[in-house]
């Protein structure tokens, strides 16, 4: 168990992302706690945080064709590796 410092209610570790640098390995706050504010976040900031993307993609080409090369064989690794469980 575990106690979320925004919301304050104790709840099972389960429910609270991964962070390598906290001492327990765990986000201080809860997955719900963490969703809400990352939706108010991009409210206020999306059309912001979608130009800054936008900019990257055309000044870094090349990561970008390497980053979806890698997306796709890693989404056909797990279709395989789905096939070959229900065989």
């Amino acid at each position: 168990m575990k106690q979320c410092l925004k919301c304050g209610e104790s709840q099972d570790t389960s429910q609270f992302n991964k962070q390598a640098r906290a001492k327990d390995g765990l986000f201080p706050h809860c997955k719900s706690c963490r969703k809400s504010a990352n939706k108010i976040r991009y409210k206020s900031l999306g059309e912001k945080i979608t130009k800054q993307v936008k900019e990257w993609q055309a000044k870094n080409p090349d990561k970008v064709k390497l980053a979806k090369e890698r997306h796709r064989k890693k989404i056909l690794m797990l279709k395989l590796i789905n096939v070959l469980k229900v065989s």
